[in-house]
């Protein structure tokens, strides 16, 4: 009777290995694809990609087709920065529509409007202007960036993510506790440079 219960104990517990290990390949799949998971993320850094056009207001997509998306930011530095040395962009409420803070992480950012030169020209114009002047928003900056990067891997911090440009970075911080800052700065910086 005794072996017959072994049996059964082992039987089971390889039927329930069996079916774990379909749940994770599920999942991974799940992952690698960038859609929500169904079982969970098995300790992995990872947050399902959110479509950031959606308007959380009323839940409807807003139209994108007008949108700017001609534009190339410009990463610099013209004066001596002090390592991780943060400098405020600009601040939330100083826009109707801005909600969260946009810093530079050691240099300055510029924008060149309908153009993809990524070169400091003298149509370069300072980000903080574009974004005063309405010439364009935070919101098409992370829009351009996610069909840039539409596979961009999300911290499982509540979904922050970073978007390596050959000559900047773009972090777009959605932590659990509400931080929704964005951080721009050169090509190699990562969310741990930043210390929050």
């Amino acid at each position: 009777m005794n072996k017959k219960i072994c049996k059964i104990i082992i039987v089971v517990i390889i039927i329930l290995a069996f079916i774990v290990g379909i749940m994770y390949f599920v999942d991974l799949d799940k992952m690698k694809k960038g859609e929500p998971v169904v079982f969970g993320t098995w300790g992995a850094k990872y947050a399902p990609i959110v479509n950031e056009i959606e308007n959380q207001d009323n839940n409807e997509i807003v139209d994108t087709a007008n949108k700017q998306n001609d534009f190339s930011l410009v990463f610099y530095q013209k004066t001596a920065i002090k390592p991780k040395q943060i400098e405020k962009i600009i601040s939330k409420g100083e826009i109707e529509e801005l909600d969260y803070n946009v810093y530079s992480f050691e240099g300055n950012v510029a924008i060149n409007l309908n153009s993809n030169n990524a070169e400091l020209t003298e149509n370069s114009i300072s980000l903080r202007d574009a974004l005063l002047q309405d010439k364009i928003t935070m919101e098409e900056i992370i829009e351009k960036a996610n069909k840039d990067f539409p596979n961009v891997i999300s911290y499982d911090d509540g979904g922050s993510k970073e978007y390596h440009y050959p000559t900047y970075t773009i972090i777009k911080l959605n932590k659990l506790m509400g931080n929704k800052d964005v951080y721009i700065g050169n090509k190699d910086i990562t969310i741990h440079d930043l210390n929050i």
